[in-house]
């Protein structure tokens, strides 16, 4: 049963909780600080022997947490441990205050899923990077229910809050959103599976992504979706995907470099 270490600041105990509980569900071994430090138990002590030990080490991230120092000493000791970092994030964070070592790191971002399916969603993710192959204890995706795919492709999302409303037909509380800064097998093929109780598609390019990887997701989702049912939104410097988004019956939305506000930080 893998170990995961959980650390995180006290302010966002009310989000922690859930996704501890979620991924104790999966058949996770947690630790988390309150619960797990005993009365009289030496805290340092038993922090240091918990990271040594995890498999993983789960960074939650919040203004709160980036600005707390213990967070920071917790995780300085699973660097000096090599253990498996993976970056959560709890609260939209500008990337400029991100510690460095995360910027190229592909992490999960749990304000991006409706509130009550945000932990089920982020509990099999971590489960997934940890070698888990099938995930018990949760109901299945089927029962999840969504009718857009939003899948934002390079290194900074549009948030679906910043332009659904302005999307004919998308429902907020009705996405199932990805983010991802490459095109790989696994991610095509969760998206695949994620098309066929889906009723449209909404994906945004934006100036970092790998514009023949574009191509290949925009005519994988369009062919599953159906013709006109897939909204392609650009921003880059110049319409690279235009011809592509043509080519796939797509409805097409350029918006040039990706403005503050709406492509990240």
């Amino acid at each position: 049963m893998p170990r995961v270490f959980i650390s995180y600041s006290r302010a966002d105990l009310a989000q922690v909780l859930p996704l501890d509980a979620a991924l104790r569900k999966i058949g996770l071994d947690t630790w988390l600080d309150f619960k797990s430090l005993r009365p009289g138990e030496r805290w340092k002590e038993a922090i240091d022997a918990a990271i040594s030990s995890a498999d993983a080490f789960l960074f939650c991230l919040s203004p709160m947490s980036i600005e707390s120092a213990w967070t920071s000493v917790e995780l300085q000791l699973a660097r000096e441990r090599n253990v498996k970092i993976i970056p959560v994030i709890l609260k939209r964070l500008s990337l400029k205050v991100f510690p460095a070592e995360f910027r190229d790191v592909q992490f999960l971002e749990m304000d991006h899923w409706p509130h009550e399916q945000a932990s089920h969603y982020a509990a099999r993710a971590i489960a997934s990077a940890l070698g888990m192959g099938s995930v018990p204890g949760f109901e299945s995706d089927e029962a999840v229910s969504f009718d857009t795919i939003w899948v934002c492709l390079g290194d900074r999302p549009l948030y679906p809050q910043a332009l659904a409303t302005s999307l004919d037909g998308v429902n907020l509380d009705s996405i199932r959103y990805w983010h991802a800064k490459t095109v790989t097998d696994s991610i095509v093929s969760e998206i695949i599976g994620g098309t066929e109780r889906a009723r449209r598609a909404v994906i945004v390019v934006d100036r970092t992504a790998n514009c023949f990887e574009a191509h290949v997701l925009v005519g994988a989702v369009a062919a599953r979706v159906g013709e006109w049912r897939v909204t392609l939104i650009e921003c880059r410097a110049s319409r690279m995907l235009e011809r592509c988004a043509a080519l796939c019956r797509a409805h097409y939305t350029y918006l040039g470099l990706s403005p503050e506000g709406l492509g990240g930080s």
